[in-house]
């Protein structure tokens, strides 16, 4: 028996049959790490609403800067004997926008924008285009965390913060 691959782990058991013993190894080969940012921020720039170059965890001051912000990585919600887990990654997408202090129209323009981005998740979810997390990765759930876009802040400069939540729900080995 050899234990010549340093990416596996050996688990070895004896097992008796009659008076001998016989040696059973189970190979458990340990899958590279994926970057499930640079993953989630290369879906993401298939979002056809983009108003700029979608980038992770950074928004400038400038109007239609837009982002991909990762919330709480992933959490464990299910744990199966077999060692397959049920996992939840939130994220939170975020532009920036000029605004208006008058009636003309500028302010639900830039909901609507943003209403374009949660449809854009809605499709995804419906033509099961998700991130893609890899090998050992599959049964993807997408969902919108709130029905409409909140904004987050506004600046002296006359730009506001948007965002809204977003899940993915998935299965790992």
């Amino acid at each position: 028996m050899s234990f010549d691959n340093p990416n596996a782990h050996h688990n070895i058991c004896c097992t008796p049959i009659g008076r001998t013993y016989t040696i059973v190894s189970e190979v458990n080969l340990i899958k590279p790490r994926i970057n499930k940012e640079e993953r989630l921020l290369e879906w993401a720039a298939q979002n056809p609403y983009l108003t700029d170059e979608i980038k992770l965890n950074w928004l400038s001051e400038r109007s239609g800067s837009c982002a991909v912000l990762p919330v709480s990585g992933e959490t464990s919600v299910h744990d199966y004997m077999d060692g397959t887990r049920v996992k939840r990654y939130d994220f939170i997408f975020q532009i920036i926008f000029n605004i208006s202090e008058s009636s003309d129209g500028l302010n639900a323009e830039n909901m609507f924008a943003l209403r374009q981005w949660q449809d854009w998740i809605e499709t995804c979810e419906r033509e099961q285009n998700y991130p893609d997390f890899g090998e050992g990765c599959w049964d993807y759930e997408l969902q919108n965390l709130s029905n409409m876009p909140q904004v987050a802040q506004i600046y002296d400069n006359l730009t506001a913060r948007y965002q809204f939540p977003a899940r993915l729900i998935y299965c790992e080995d």
